[in-house]
């Protein structure tokens, strides 16, 4: 599962931290949680997930769900969400995870990702919560190719979270300008 996934990143940080709690906002189908979770047995991990069709991610061609336009198979310039810009999720889905990950969003695969982790809990909801969420020492957010969505998320995590990495794909400076931090290669923010 996931096996071409690059997760380096997130196990570098969580490292570092040496996180007791940790959430995954917009987990998808588990793999940097998963991998975590592994290298880290002593820590919870809270997989977050939506469950609303509008905000799931979807391999066919389609323009249900975010981010859901467009064919991996096809050139870049044919037919992309442009929220992605050079962020082609379906290419890396098609190259990097098993075929029966390239369909409509199944949570039973979500689920199935799980089986053997004891310090997992899956939470189907769609952040930022209407609920206030326990404090944690680690938020990770991977799931948006625009920044007004990673200030929104932001600013709900930074009061719950003691440190938050971001993925600001397209606008790590921007979101970098914007909440301070530190550069983490050239896509993340650590706050």
């Amino acid at each position: 599962m996931h096996d071409g996934m690059q997760t380096s990143i997130h196990l570098e940080i969580a490292q570092r931290l040496q996180p007791k709690t940790c959430v995954e906002i917009g987990t998808y189908y588990g793999g940097i949680t998963y991998k975590l979770s592994k290298a880290l047995p002593d820590c919870q991990f809270f997989a977050v997930q939506a469950y609303k069709d509008d905000k799931l991610n979807h391999m066919p061609d389609t323009i249900r769900g975010e981010y859901s336009q467009g064919v991996a198979n096809k050139l870049k310039s044919e037919g992309l969400d442009p929220d992605l810009k050079n962020q082609d999720w379906k290419r890396a889905v098609a190259q990097h995870f098993p075929p029966e990950y390239h369909d409509y969003f199944d949570f039973n695969l979500l689920v199935d990702t799980f089986q053997d982790c004891d310090n997992v809990t899956i939470i189907l909801d769609t952040s930022p919560f209407k609920w206030q969420f326990p404090k944690v020492d680690l938020t990770i957010f991977d799931l948006s190719p625009l920044l007004e969505e990673n200030i929104i998320q932001y600013n709900y995590w930074k009061d719950v979270s003691k440190n938050v990495l971001m993925g600001a794909y397209n606008h790590q400076q921007e979101f970098y300008e914007y909440a301070g931090g530190e550069k983490i290669r050239k896509d993340y923010v650590l706050l």
